[in-house]
């Protein structure tokens, strides 16, 4: 059985949603320039992000 983390990804809110940032939720967090808490609510609330210009998504990810 392995063991599941979260990776983050940030990308940019037009039509091509081009990748800015992948990393876990602190360095996706430090790159946006907000708090993890905030990161955590724009996942739940997609369209927050799009005030600011990126959207984030939570990548699931099995290491075996």
């Amino acid at each position: 059985m392995g063991v599941s983390y979260g990776l983050y990804l940030a990308t940019t809110a037009d039509e091509w949603e081009l990748p800015l940032c992948v990393g876990t939720a602190r360095e996706v967090a430090d790159y946006l320039g907000v708090s993890r808490a905030t990161l955590y609510q724009e996942i739940c609330r997609p369209r927050e992000g799009l005030k600011r210009g990126y959207r984030v998504y939570k990548i699931e990810e099995d290491e075996e």
